[in-house]
């Protein structure tokens, strides 16, 4: 009768590890999980830029992106004198800069988007001239 137990006991072992593997989802099947495509999408394209000129500052703004939800922020660029500048060392969360060295004449100031994963949109473009003079003010 021994024996008999020690079959029942083997077999009642098995049965209960084959459920586990059932129930962790472990197939024979040989096809793999494959992972989902990385994204390479950019964000879409800003809009709306404006510039305005403040105290020695050129305030810039633009329409926030609500179509995208894995958005990081924006990067702001300056292009003069056939030289791309990046202002923003890393994306923007906000839809606003304000440039505080900004350069005499004409300049163009662009706005990308920037996502999660790194994806960057065309940049938005907006030319602007800043004229950089001192304003003379009559005091009496």
């Amino acid at each position: 009768m021994k024996h008999w137990s020690f079959w029942k006991q083997t077999w009642t072992i098995i049965a209960i590890l084959a459920l586990g593997l059932v129930l962790a989802g472990c197939s024979d099947s040989d096809d793999p999980v494959t992972p989902p495509p990385p994204d390479t999408a950019p964000p879409a394209v800003p809009t709306g830029l404006v510039a305005c000129p403040g105290c020695e500052s050129v305030k810039l703004s633009w329409q926030a992106n609500v179509t995208d939800g894995d958005l990081a922020g924006y990067k702001v660029y300056r292009l003069a004198f056939g030289e791309v500048w990046t202002l923003t060392a890393s994306p923007v969360a906000q839809s606003r800069f304000i440039d505080r060295a900004p350069l005499a004449g004409e300049v163009v100031y662009g706005v990308a988007a920037v996502d999660d994963s790194g994806n960057e949109s065309a940049m938005l473009q907006f030319r602007y001239n800043y004229d950089d003079f001192d304003i003379e003010i009559d005091r009496p």
